[in-house]
């Protein structure tokens, strides 16, 4: 051991030494301002009275004892300093007031070195203690300390003062002690690190981007630290299954978005404000208490909110079937950018507490192929636009507000759920429900299909968006239900110029309508309850206008009105273009360019027009006029009858005629299927029946009547008419004018009126025939008894006198007609 004393004046120790040798020195510079360098090994340094300064450097520090006496003494480095026990304590520097660093600084020396500082009162001019690998330890002094613990689990503690601690790789444990202390992270140094701020208000403090796999910054390893304050910096995870756990945080300072990356990574946050991007796979990020905005990104997250208004992001393809909580506050789920999805599911069971989808300028569509988007789980939707879903069969369902979809093509199924809700079927054969709410469903162009709309309860409409061109619109009642009104915004509506369909029985009113056009084909349409205008263009077409005051053109071709579904008997005329009352619950319909008529299953009063038509009578008791023009009138069931009112001259009808026949009285070539009856004209017809139970009429003109089979009623109307029963048992009316009535075989009855006229029965059958005989009174005289009729005998008739008629029973005695002969009805 050498021993160096000084004198009383101003001394460099030791004396011609650079400083002292490798044994333990004792160094004493007595009074003066001394300047004493001890060497290496454990040295005593006294500095005695004055200003004393003592040097250390390179690894000569040892565990030397300081003492530096009255005066201001300094420790003070003149070289860099490389140390593994640096022990700087109060058992060892007495009376120093400084430590001073001047350009140089100390670091350790990679292994695990322990820095005790806390025998200083304060640093001059220092910069940052470097501790390098290691585990370390440091303990600072009374001031500010700045320490880099380097790799290794170093413990590092500043003390009092406002120190800065880095812990840097490693799991480190950083005690700040009082002031207002720094922790420093960066890089991928802050591992599993533990912070203590003590009092004061701390910090931990970014000084460059940290990138971390398991980040614990929980209150179990973070106390009494004020903020995390990120600077221009951020965090961000591996790319692998990384955990963030910052809920030990008061607070973020200067923070941007935290990115996890790729993986399936873990967040749970402070109780400030937090901003996550999970990055893709399958992450659970909880942002704790705040204002909080969590980015799932690709795969199926779990986004949790807490309290606090938070904001979920989605973008691109990043939603999968990620899960939100929005917690406590009011919480919204907002685009930042366009999003294309397969499968979107926020439902209830996925989507808990929040109250807005949000989506801005952006939108969401669907990949194309058969996609699913379940936005039941949303309270509303904030400035959305159209969602669209593009090809593909695909499934919707929307909020409890009002969506505006669009499905594309393929065969889709919408359902807009509550509130005032704009489908778009698209093309395809698209199914779209409106559930509560006024409902919108939007057509346009070709994207018809054959759809279904169920507006469900609310005014609903079907709305046109451009002119249709379809070939098939069904819009019946079994495919639209609970949807009020087409509204067609003045567009059109037009076939393909095939053979096309057109359904509208579903629909109750038509608004803002222009013609509807079926163009060339073969085409169908069945109109709504309301007013329907149509052009069935070129083709043989097939127009239904259902209830309401339609206008039903045919176009060119063989068309054809059907009002099969009326409720009671109608009365069409084919002939009249302007607008006529149909009955039946059909309204009053303008027909033009119709050359056929379907009537109901009541009885119908059809009339033809001077072209060829056809008139097919249905069910009931049907009245068939076919007009000009060679006609096929088909009576269909019940008792029908063709008439030829409006003939210009007589005609010759046949009833077992089967085929055409040439009718006459410029009524043209007719065909009669399924017609029981015949009316003539005011001319002279011939009218016979078949061997059915037929009605012939004469009306006007010198007719004859032939029943044929069946029992038949015949009526001669006015003029000097032949009637012919044939066989069965028939009525005979010669009614107006000098008629000769035969009965034919069979029991027949012959009517006569008080004005018939002279009438002549041809073959009286005694006992078999009845004469009927209608009561009245005929000048001042009642005729209401056999008693009041005078029968006498001319030549080898009998003459039967009733009132203004006389009834010539040929080949008759008058003794031979008695009471039971005649009915007075």
């Amino acid at each position: 051991m050498a021993t160096y004393i000084g004198t009383a004046g101003a001394d460099t120790l030791p004396l011609g030494l650079p400083n002292g040798n490798d044994d333990d020195d004792l160094i004493q510079g007595l009074a003066g301002n001394d300047t004493i360098t001890g060497g290496n090994g454990n040295d005593t340094l006294e500095g005695g009275s004055g200003d004393d300064v003592f040097f250390i450097r390179g690894s000569t520090f040892g565990t030397d004892i300081f003492n530096g006496g009255t005066g201001s003494d300094v420790i003070r480095l003149n070289g860099h300093v490389t140390v593994s026990n640096l022990q700087l304590t109060a058992a060892n520097v007495i009376d120093i007031e400084q430590l001073f660093f001047s350009s140089y600084n100390i670091y350790g020396t990679g292994g695990n070195d322990t820095f005790n500082v806390s025998g200083i009162a304060s640093f001059g001019s220092a910069s940052l203690i470097g501790l390098y690998d290691g585990n370390d330890s440091y303990v600072g002094h009374i001031g500010a300390d700045s320490v880099d613990g380097g790799t290794g689990n170093d413990t590092l503690d500043g003390g009092a003062g406002n120190d800065e601690l880095t812990g840097g790789g490693g799991n480190d444990r950083l005690i700040g002690g009082s002031g207002d202390d720094r922790f420093y992270i960066a890089g991928n140094d802050v591992g599993t690190d533990y912070f203590n701020g003590g009092t004061g208000s701390d910090v931990i403090r970014l000084y460059g981007h940290v990138t971390a796999s398991n980040l614990q910054l929980t209150a179990a390893n973070v106390v009494d630290v004020e903020q995390l304050f990120f600077s221009s910096y951020n965090f961000y995870g591996t790319g692998g299954n990384d955990t963030f756990n910052f809920s030990g945080i008061a607070a973020f300072g200067s923070a941007s978005v935290i990115g996890m990356y790729d993986g399936d990574d873990s967040y749970v946050g402070h109780i400030g404000a937090d901003s996550v991007d999970g990055g893709t796979g399958n992450d659970t990020l909880d942002g704790g208490a705040g204002n909080d905005e969590l980015t799932g990104g690709g795969g199926d997250d779990r986004l949790i909110g807490g309290s606090g208004d938070d904001r979920f992001y989605i973008a691109g393809n990043d939603i999968g079937t990620d899960y939100f909580n929005g917690g406590t506050g009011s919480d919204v789920i907002r685009l930042y950018g366009h999003v294309t999805a397969s499968n979107l599911q926020l439902t209830a069971a996925n989507v808990v507490g929040i109250e807005q989808l949000f989506f801005g300028s952006y939108n969401i569509y669907g990949t194309g192929a058969n996609d699913t988007f379940d936005f039941s789980g949303i309270a509303a939707f904030g400035s959305a636009s159209t969602i669209q879903m593009f090809d593909g069969n695909d499934n919707y369902l929307g909020h409890a507000g009002t969506d505006s979809v669009d499905g594309g093509t393929g065969n889709d199924r919408l359902n807009g759920g509550a509130g005032n809700d704009v489908l778009t079927g698209g093309n395809g054969s698209d199914r779209l429900y409106g559930s509560t709410g006024d409902d919108t469903f939007l057509i346009g162009g070709r994207d018809f299909g054959q759809d279904a709309f169920f507006g469900g309860l609310g005014a609903d409409q079907i709305r046109l968006t451009s002119n249709v061109v379809v070939s098939v619109l069904n819009l019946s009642s079994n495919r639209v239900v609970g949807t009020e009104t087409l509204n067609m915004s003045y567009y059109s509506i037009s076939g393909t110029g095939g053979a096309d369909s057109f359904n509208l029985d579903g629909i109750r009113r038509i608004e803002n309508a222009r013609w509807i056009e079926m163009l060339d084909g073969n085409d169908r349409f069945t109109g709504h309850s309301g007013n329907d205008f149509v052009d069935g263009g070129a083709g043989n077409d097939r127009l239904i206008g259902g209830a309401g005051n339609d206008g039903l053109r045919g176009g060119t071709g063989n068309d054809t009105v059907d009002y099969s579904a009326a409720t009671s008997g109608i009365r069409v005329n084919l002939g009249l273009t302007t607008q006529q009352g149909i009955g039946g619950g059909q309204g009053s319909d303008t027909l033009q360019d119709i050359e056929n008529v379907v009537g109901s299953s009541r009885g119908d009063q059809l009339t033809g027009s001077n072209v060829a038509n056809i008139l097919l009578g249905g069910g009931g008791a049907d009245l068939l006029n076919g007009g000009g023009g060679g006609d096929l009138l088909q009576g269909g069931l019940g008792s029908d009858t063709a008439t030829y009112i409006n003939a210009t001259g007589g005609v010759t009808v046949r009833l077992a005629v089967t085929g055409a026949q040439n009718v006459g009285g410029g009524q043209g070539s007719d065909r009669l299927v399924s017609i029981e009856n015949l009316t003539g004209s005011s001319y002279g017809d011939r009218l016979e029946g078949n061997n059915q139970a037929n009605t012939l009429s004469g009306l006007g003109g010198a007719d004859r009547l032939v029943g044929g089979g069946g029992n038949d009623r015949l009526n001669g109307g006015n003029g000097n008419d032949v009637l012919d029963g044939g066989t069965g048992n028939d009525l005979l009316r010669g009614q107006g004018g000098s008629d000769r009535l035969v009965g034919g075989g069979g029991a027949d009855r012959f009517e006569f009126d008080l004005r018939s006229g002279v009438d002549r029965i041809m073959d009286w059958q005694d006992g078999l025939d009845t004469i009927l005989l209608r009561s009245g009174s005929y000048r001042g005289e009642r005729y209401d008894d056999f008693s009041d009729l005078t029968i006498t005998q001319s030549g080898a008739n009998a003459v039967v006198s009733f009132g203004g008629a006389t009834i010539i029973v040929n080949n008759t005695q008058a003794s031979s007609l008695t009471a039971a002969d005649f009915d007075f009805i």
